[in-house]
């Protein structure tokens, strides 16, 4: 592991974490920066972090922005922590449940607040005494998989299989990469096939995707997933999370739990036996 994190480098990666980017000025001034810290102090600590990759300066438009960097480990509930591949004893204490990500340009790294909302709910659904009952945990779908790193989370988690599923090729290379990196290979597999083409069961399904896919989708979603499985959807902005959860509970879904960060919703549903 690396040297302990302060105080104030925690605050400033979970701000930058939770925003996905944030005005470098807004972190150092003396309204909105972190209390009890000096300018100095906090320009240091952002210093330190940017030179040991766990965040990076970026200018946009005339502005100075702060941004996750690529070395980042990003620690997500309890003991879920994504971490780049080859890097996995950074960050990572006894009990948790690293993923590793190679770099790559797909969605699904972790930097995004969806993502976040998406591994908050799977960990929750998968953690004992969780959402999805222990017979059920046999084949989990990531449906648009990106990196893959919600399939792949919920093997590390306890899932005995995970099938994800993308319809571009950049995408299924970097899951499979991934899959390769995590060990999880035959457990999880990863395709270019349609959702609407997959004729099996799940009893897991995982689907970051934005609010119109999602309600197209659902009543596949509902005709896929086994009596009692769990849904855990995320990608959604608040007023498209309120209307999914009204359309999903006419569609035969119990709500178990909604989540929202930095101006994104989502939701874990289970389907009504």
């Amino acid at each position: 592991m690396g040297e302990p994190e302060s105080d104030l480098s925690r605050e400033l990666l979970e701000r930058v974490f939770t925003w996905g980017r944030v005005l470098l000025s807004s972190l150092t001034s003396q309204e909105t920066g972190v209390p009890g810290h000096s300018r100095a102090e906090i320009r240091r600590a952002l210093r330190e972090l940017v030179d040991g990759g766990r965040l990076r300066f970026a200018d946009e438009g005339g502005s100075a922005w702060v941004e996750m960097g690529p070395l980042a480990p990003i620690r997500v509930g309890r003991c879920l922590v994504l971490v780049p591949a080859g890097r996995e004893k950074e960050g990572v204490d006894p009990g948790d449940v690293p993923v590793s990500l190679l770099p790559g340009p797909a969605f699904g790294c972790g930097r995004h607040p969806t993502t976040r909302i998406a591994l908050v709910l799977l960990e929750k659904a998968l953690m004992p005494g969780g959402f999805l009952k222990p017979d059920l945990r046999d084949e989990a779908l990531d449906a648009g998989c990106g990196t893959g790193v919600l399939g792949i989370a919920a093997v590390r988690l306890g899932m005995t299989r995970a099938l994800l599923v993308d319809n571009d090729p950049a995408a299924v290379d970097e899951a499979w990469k991934n899959a390769a990196a995590n060990r999880v290979v035959p457990r999880v597999r990863v395709t270019d096939k349609s959702l609407e083409s997959l004729t099996q069961s799940f009893s897991l399904i995982l689907a970051n995707l934005r609010g119109p896919t999602l309600h197209g989708l659902l009543p596949w979603l509902a005709g896929t997933l086994v009596p009692e499985g769990v849904l855990i959807v995320s990608g959604m902005r608040p007023d498209e999370t309120d209307r999914f959860i009204a359309a999903a509970a006419g569609a035969g879904f119990e709500i178990l739990e909604t989540a929202a960060a930095a101006g994104w919703g989502g939701a874990a549903l289970a389907r009504t036996p």
